[in-house]
């Protein structure tokens, strides 16, 4: 019982009247309006000036900035399969500081959602983001994949520390796993969801969620300039306009 109603208040729009609206009494064309006017509500909203800051900077900056506000709607509805909660819960078990179920998770699932699709798009894997600053010993990504697999073995697991990522593209060391999604590729992927104690869903997006909701990809901060390139050889490996035709590629 309590379980139920913290999740119904976690994703409860502030303001929003207890017993309503009920979307499953809404006639089929009201409730797809309500869908289209949360995602424009939302896509019209750019990017916070302040956020993309924090990406090109060193300094240490507050996640409440990022944790401070309801997860929108439209996010949540997109990860409401009872599946994508076995997800979060097992997530949430490791006990890891900083953790969160990122990228194609959230990403696939809001796409997913507002083509219309009848089922999930196939995950080559599920992405777990996790921050500990400390020696390689201290910690075991293969250890945590194998806990994973062992309570949702019909997923593929991906476990990375934040905390030394860096080094993939040649960047300073992050500070949080927003930190280190500050410097992705592209804008419509760094959000992340996780399940507080209470079983709250809570939502970690550095950069913002327009891009996301608004079907839009572009590259990230870290990846206008001189790594551009990275972000153009990215975008035609994945293909994602042949899989979700309504998306928009920009920076090509």
């Amino acid at each position: 019982m309590l379980a139920s109603r913290s999740r119904l208040t976690a994703l409860r729009r502030p303001g929003m009247r207890k017993g309503g609206p009920n979307k499953r009494n809404m006639h089929p064309r009201k409730r797809a309006s309500a869908v289209r006017g949360r995602r424009m509500r939302y896509a019209r909203q750019p990017v916070p000036a302040h956020r993309v800051a924090a990406a090109g900077n060193t300094d240490v900056y507050s996640l409440e900035v990022f944790l401070s506000n309801p997860v929108p709607h439209l996010i949540a509805e997109a990860v409401a399969s009872e599946w994508q909660w076995d997800v979060l819960r097992a997530v949430r078990d490791l006990g890891l500081a900083d953790c969160w179920v990122a990228a194609g998770f959230v990403r696939n699932a809001v796409w997913d959602l507002l083509h219309d699709r009848a089922g999930p798009t196939p995950l080559a894997d599920v992405d777990v983001l996790f921050f500990l600053d400390a020696p390689g010993g201290a910690y075991n990504e293969q250890a945590y994949e194998t806990a994973l697999s062992e309570a949702l073995p019909q997923h593929r697991w991906q476990v990375r520390n934040q905390a030394r990522m860096h080094q993939v593209n040649g960047f300073a060391p992050f500070r949080s796993s927003a930190h280190a999604m500050c410097h992705w590729v592209e804008t419509a992927t760094p959000v992340g969801l996780a399940l507080d104690g209470l079983g709250r869903l809570q939502i970690n997006a550095p950069l913002g969620v327009a891009d996301l909701l608004g079907l839009r990809v572009q590259p990230g901060p870290m990846f206008r300039g001189e790594r551009l390139a990275i972000y153009r050889r990215r975008m035609q490996h994945k293909a994602w306009a042949a899989q979700w035709p309504k998306l928009r590629v920009l920076g090509l």
